[in-house]
């Protein structure tokens, strides 16, 4: 059984890192967010956040930020495995609460392991 901890290694680090292999992804467009999904070349699945200034103050940028590494440690399991998710805020969101997230974030929950052929 996978633990449901957000470990070091599940994060996404350093710029090279998080934009490489920009044409062998999976882009996903919601109301609220843009979602990456990628196949990377390690045993582990890896999150990503790009919560820029344009979408708020400090309190609401982590809250968002909080929301959505909860949502990726408590669902990590339904991710395709070695994988990275990316997922970028869109400007001015208005989230209320964890429920919201994962309703917007849930189109990448059991996506197929071959999620990148023919991409």
């Amino acid at each position: 059984m996978m633990g449901r901890s957000f470990r070091r290694e599940n994060r996404i680090a350093g710029k090279v890192d998080f934009w490489k292999d920009r044409r062998r992804r999976k882009k996903f467009d919601t109301e609220h967010f843009i979602l990456f999904l990628r196949k990377n070349d390690r045993d582990t699945r890896r999150l990503g956040l790009v919560v820029g200034k344009k979408v708020g103050g400090a309190v609401s940028r982590n809250r968002i930020k909080r929301l959505i590494r909860e949502f990726f440690r408590i669902n990590q399991g339904r991710i395709p495995e070695s994988s990275d998710l990316i997922v970028l805020a869109k400007e001015k969101i208005e989230i209320q609460g964890y429920r919201e997230v994962f309703e917007e974030l849930k189109v990448i929950l059991d996506q197929p392991g071959n999620y990148l052929r023919g991409h």
